[in-house]
């Protein structure tokens, strides 16, 4: 499977396709709103978690 340990803040890498593809997030989410995005109430605190660590 390809586990291995790593350094905590090197977990997620951000490739050059980061900033268009981010753009195009935010415009949607302008866009359409809860149409578009949305958390689960059961989901909510590891998504608050999750964001924390980013």
């Amino acid at each position: 499977m390809g586990l291995r340990n790593m350094k905590w803040d090197e977990w997620i890498e951000l490739d050059n396709h980061y900033p268009r593809y981010h753009a195009d997030k935010a415009r949607r989410i302008k866009e359409r709103a809860s149409k578009c995005c949305h958390t689960a109430p059961e989901a909510m605190d590891g998504a608050i978690e999750l964001l924390d660590e980013l």
